[in-house]
């Protein structure tokens, strides 16, 4: 394992911008706002962020015509303002999608493909990326067709093996990552852990996001079934000492992320948390951490600092 932390950018190099409601992005201007940034998931801010040597977290779904497209929700309002309420990824055709521009709060580019961003990944061999396959949730009316290809199909289908070996998939579905690792043995596949906890427990026969707990009973349950690369982990709750055990003795590495994460150098506790992955850094130097952060610059000055 390498005896290092490794930053994943959130999205690109200027993070989430389309639901964090802190714009403020040092150190990239001070007093910069939205207008003056990328939107997440974008060419640009992905480009940017490989740029600077960062490896990057992207989020993928798939469209009614089987297309694969680079944005966090399902849900097109969440990310552009060219579509009504009505209209989900998993509804419209790609042409449909390509009229529009993803952004809310100031730039606008247009939607990025998994395969225009495979163009893009191609030209810098030394750099992972992160993809987190998204669930399709509801509304019923917005789930494929049951003779469709599966968007985890699709992403084997269309991902050349010789990058296999940089890419780290991740989904809060486990059945999602069921299904990759079966089609794909060699694949290093992540689990989702995150504050919230579903009623039910987590079952692979729905394809839906299912939010589980970092906890000890949930790892090794998952990990018997799916021999996974890592653990992603909300790093606010990373609290569970008998499950961090189960991932250092059974290779498992960690990495965190934020709900809607704050600066941390304006957000105590936001410092407070990369300061305890740096304890736990300390206590076991040989276990492998990383974090996915909308901060990267910022986050990066705080490691180096300590």
């Amino acid at each position: 394992m390498e005896n290092k932390i490794n930053i994943f950018c959130h999205r690109g190099l200027y993070g989430c911008t389309d639901v964090n409601q802190d714009f403020l992005r040092m150190p990239y201007a001070k007093g910069a706002s939205l207008k003056d940034i990328p939107p997440e998931n974008t060419y640009t801010s992905i480009k940017a962020a490989f740029e600077k040597g960062y490896d990057v977290e992207l989020d993928v779904c798939m469209t009614k015509d089987n297309k694969l497209i680079v944005t966090h929700t399902n849900h097109l309002p969440v990310h552009t303002y060219n579509a009504s309420d009505s209209d989900y990824v998993s509804t419209c055709l790609l042409s449909d999608i390509e009229k529009m521009k993803t952004g809310i709060g100031g730039q606008t580019e247009p939607f990025l493909t998994y395969e225009q961003f495979l163009d893009l990944f191609n030209n810098y061999s030394e750099l992972r990326v992160n993809v987190e396959i998204k669930g399709t949730i509801e509304p019923q009316n917005a789930l494929p067709p049951q003779e469709n290809p599966s968007v985890v199909e699709q992403l084997v289908k269309i991902t050349p093996e010789k990058i296999y070996n940089r890419i780290i998939w991740s989904s809060f579905s486990t059945e999602m990552i069921a299904e990759l690792k079966k089609l794909k043995p060699e694949a290093k596949v992540a689990q989702l852990f995150c504050e919230f906890k579903d009623n039910e427990p987590y079952i692979f026969e729905n394809r839906t996001d299912k939010y589980l707990q970092f906890t000890y009973e949930n790892i090794k349950t998952i990990h018997k079934q799916i021999p996974l690369e890592a653990a992603h982990v909300e790093i606010s709750t990373l609290n569970d000492d008998e499950a961090l055990a189960y991932c250092l003795s059974n290779s498992i590495y960690i990495r965190t992320w934020a709900l809607l994460e704050r600066n941390p150098d304006k957000d105590l506790n936001a410092k407070q948390n990369i300061q305890k992955l740096l304890q736990f850094k300390e206590k076991y130097p040989s276990f492998c951490f990383d974090i996915i952060t909308d901060y990267a610059p910022v986050v990066e000055k705080i490691i180096s600092s300590m």
